[in-house]
């Protein structure tokens, strides 16, 4: 939202409540990253809104790199943050089943866990985590569930191959960012390469 607001002083912004999020309906077993950004499309299409740049935080970021796939020539720009690089289904199913065993108490212990170790004792960091603990409501449980679940379904370094536009990576320093961004700096590259 903040960056929404920032940006909304030079340029047409909207914001979207991503399935089980917000305002947004609750997001069933079966739903893939993939559907929540021809979602996003649908709702950009509805706006009268061709060419687009993006921003994903955290899940958001996967939702984009799903949209730069599906219509690469309508994104000018693509800016994600929040974001890690995961080769292996193992985290999400891990937490989708501790979610089903355990319930809404392991979800602050996973917000940590998109953290490096050394960031989990900054204050800014425990208030954010309180900020979304915060938004628990009855259906946040079934919600988490289904999104580990579709998050579960990856397309390993493919998805980097779509990104044609400028890319602007806001990372932390731990190993897992640099993962992401050695991935999507070396796509580019050889894309760069290809079209000379």
């Amino acid at each position: 939202m903040f960056q929404s607001a920032h940006f909304s002083n030079w340029y047409q912004t909207l914001a979207v409540d991503l399935a089980g999020y917000g305002r947004s309906p609750d997001i069933e077993i079966g739903i893939r990253t993939s559907d929540q950004a021809e979602a996003c499309w649908a709702l950009l299409d509805a706006q009268g809104h061709d060419k687009v740049i993006l921003q994903g935080n955290s899940l958001g970021h996967l939702v984009t790199l799903h949209m730069v796939r599906q219509q690469p020539d309508r994104v000018l720009a693509l800016v994600v943050s929040g974001c890690g690089y995961v080769s292996k289904p193992d985290g999400f199913l891990g937490w989708m089943r501790r979610y089903q065993n355990e319930g809404i108490k392991v979800r602050r212990e996973q917000i940590f866990d998109h953290f490096a170790p050394a960031a989990r004792e900054y204050a800014y960091l425990k208030h954010y985590a309180d900020m979304v603990v915060a938004t628990n409501h009855e259906r946040t449980v079934a919600n988490l569930i289904a999104m580990n679940e579709g998050l579960s379904h990856l397309d390993g370094d493919s998805i980097y191959e779509a990104i044609k536009c400028p890319t602007l990576i806001i990372a932390g320093i731990s190993k897992v960012m640099w993962k992401t961004i050695t991935n999507i700096v070396n796509v580019a590259f050889a894309l760069a390469q290809m079209e000379m």
